[in-house]
C-alpha cells in the first residue's frame, strides 16, 4: 500500500481533462527538470493568445474596454444590497435585486492582484451584434486609441514573436490556434481602426513567412461570417476587407499585400484569388490614395502572373513601372523565389 502511494502520477494524466486548454511540454521529464524559460515563452504566447481571443469574441467593446486597459486595479466588488427594498423599485413590485445577486454565483477574474466578480465582466458585453456593430465603429473613430493599446500591444508582441523563430510560428499556430481568433478580430470593428488593421496583417504575415505547414493550415481555416452571411469567410476575404476599409493608408495597404503575398505560395489561394477575388483586389489598388508599396505589388504580381498586366493598369496612375517589370531598382538584388518559398520582406 505504500509502494502505491509514493509511484508517480502517470505521465498521460491532464489536469484539466476532458478538455485539456494547455498542452504539457516535455512530457518524458517532470516539471522540475523542465528549460524554465522555455515554459515561461510558453506561458507568455498563451496569455498573449488568450488576450487576442477575448477581443475577437466581442465581450469587450472598444469603449468600454478602455476601463481595463489602464495598470490600476480593478475596484472591489460592490457589497451585497440590504434586505430592505431600494427606492428605485420597478412598478411591477420587483426589489430591483436582479443584477446584484448574481454577482455571488460564484466565478471570478483576476487581474491586477483584484478580484472582479463575473457579473461585472458580464456588463462590458454588447447585448447583441447588432447593437455592438452600430455603436463600436463611431466609439472607435471618436475616441477609442486608448482603448486599443492593450489589443495593438497583443497583437505586436505576437508577432515579434512569430519573427523570431520558427519554433515559435508553429506553436501559435499548431498548438495556440492564434489565427481562428486572429479571423474573428479581422472582421471586427476593431479592424476598422487603421492601425489594428495594419497589425493583424503583420501578424499574419509573419505566421506565415517560410512556414508551409503553417500556411497551409491558415489557407485552409475558415468561419462563419460576422454579418451573419451563409458564406464562411476566409484569410483571403479578410485581408481584402481591411484593404477595402482603409483605401487612403498606405501602410495597411502594404501589410495586406505583404500578407496576400505570404499566403499566395498555396494554391488553394491563388485558385480563390483569381477565380472570385481578383476585381477586388484591382479595386482595392486602383483606389489606393498613395502609392502602394513597390515590393509587396511586385511579390503579389509573382504569384499571379495571369493578373500582373491587370494589376499594372491599375496602379499605374499611381507608380511609374516599365513595361517589362515593376519597380526593378528596388528589388534588383532580391532573388527569384522557388516553387516551395515563401516571401520574405522587411518589415516596416
Amino acid at each position: 500500500a505504500m509502494a502505491t502511494l509514493l509511484a508517480p502520477f502517470p505521465q498521460e494524466m491532464e489536469v484539466d481533462w476532458p478538455c485539456p486548454k494547455r498542452r504539457r511540454m516535455d512530457a518524458g521529464r517532470p516539471w522540475w527538470e523542465s528549460p524554465q524559460e522555455a515554459s515561461e515563452d510558453s506561458s507568455a504566447l498563451w496569455g498573449l493568445c488568450d488576450a487576442l481571443a477575448l477581443y475577437a469574441s466581442g465581450l469587450c467593446g472598444p469603449t468600454d474596454f478602455g476601463q481595463l486597459a489602464e495598470d490600476t486595479p480593478l475596484p472591489p466588488s460592490p457589497a451585497p444590497p440590504s434586505p430592505a427594498p431600494a427606492p428605485s423599485a420597478s412598478p411591477g413590485g420587483g426589489s430591483g435585486t436582479s443584477s446584484s445577486s448574481s454577482s455571488s454565483s460564484g466565478g471570478y477574474s483576476h487581474r491586477g492582484g483584484s478580484y472582479s466578480s463575473c457579473a461585472e465582466v458580464a456588463s462590458l458585453a454588447p447585448r447583441s451584434g447588432q447593437a455592438a456593430g452600430a455603436t463600436w465603429p463611431a466609439a472607435a473613430s471618436a475616441g477609442g486609441s486608448s482603448a486599443s493599446e492593450p489589443l495593438l500591444r497583443a497583437l505586436t508582441q505576437l508577432a515579434n514573436a512569430a519573427a523570431a523563430g520558427a519554433a515559435a510560428r508553429r506553436q501559435l499556430v499548431s498548438e495556440c490556434q492564434v489565427h481562428a481568433p486572429l479571423l474573428r478580430l479581422m472582421q471586427d470593428p476593431w479592424a476598422r481602426q487603421p492601425l489594428v488593421a495594419e497589425r493583424c496583417c503583420r501578424l499574419l504575415h509573419w505566421l506565415c513567412v517560410r512556414a508551409p505547414e503553417n500556411r497551409e493550415a491558415i489557407a485552409a481555416y475558415c468561419s462563419p461570417c460576422a454579418c451573419g452571411g451563409s458564406r464562411s469567410v476566409t484569410f483571403v476575404d479578410a485581408v481584402l476587407s481591411v484593404a477595402e476599409a482603409h483605401p487612403r493608408r498606405r501602410e495597411v495597404l502594404a501589410h495586406a499585400l505583404r500578407a496576400l503575398a505570404t499566403l499566395l505560395p498555396c494554391p488553394r489561394v491563388r485558385e480563390e484569388l483569381l477565380a472570385a477575388r481578383r476585381p477586388r483586389l484591382l479595386s482595392c489598388l486602383a483606389l489606393a490614395g498613395e502609392a502602394p508599396d513597390a515590393a509587396a505589388v511586385r511579390a503579389v504580381c509573382r504569384w499571379l502572373p495571369g493578373a500582373a498586366g491587370q494589376v499594372r493598369k491599375a496602379c499605374g496612375r499611381l507608380l511609374e513601372w516599365p513595361e517589362e517589370g515593376i519597380a526593378p531598382q528596388v528589388l534588383a538584388s532580391e532573388p527569384a523565389p522557388g516553387l516551395d518559398e515563401d516571401i520574405q520582406m522587411s518589415d516596416v
